[in-house]
């Protein structure tokens, strides 16, 4: 579908709003929203294209489930930042990776100082959204970010 055009047409605004305010309001995110065409990207133009290790799965969702998770994230950040949820130091929003990275750099620097052994573990984590536990992800979303019924029902759907 063409982003442009919805985006330029008022009585589309109107549908795709209504569509969002459904998957709200049943507490249901839409099962045909949930699919993906996925296509495979060379990683580099030097790799071997006859190699599958070259290529990395590309998932492209459907406009409408780009804006109701776009809807979705407003309503949850503005929760979780009305609430101070979120750490003081979180990543992303509020501050930069390079922020993160001076932080950990100090910490480790400031355990030194302080005659203490310093430690990072840096796990791989290309995979970790595809492998998330989603009973842990539910326990989070409820016992910390105070995210329950018709809320939490949405995201277990």
């Amino acid at each position: 579908m063409l982003t442009w055009l919805l985006k330029n047409s008022d009585t589309m605004v109107s549908v795709i709003a209504s569509m969002c305010n459904a998957s709200i309001t049943q507490n249901k995110f839409p099962a045909h929203h949930k699919c993906a065409v996925v296509r495979s990207l060379l990683k580099k133009p030097t790799l071997d294209q006859f190699d599958l290790d070259s290529y990395r799965p590309i998932s492209n969702i459907s406009f409408v489930s780009k804006i109701l998770e776009c809807v979705i994230d407003s309503r949850f950040t503005n929760h979780a930042n009305r609430n101070g949820l979120f750490s003081p130091v979180q990543s992303a929003k509020c501050h930069s990776t390079e922020t993160a990275l001076v932080k950990i750099y100090n910490d480790l620097v400031g355990s030194g100082d302080r005659g203490h052994v310093g430690a990072i573990a840096l796990p791989y984590l290309s995979s970790a959204f595809n492998t998330i536990d989603h009973l842990v992800l539910n326990d989070v979303l409820e016992h910390r970010f105070g995210v329950t019924g018709p809320a939490l029902a949405w995201f277990n759907s």
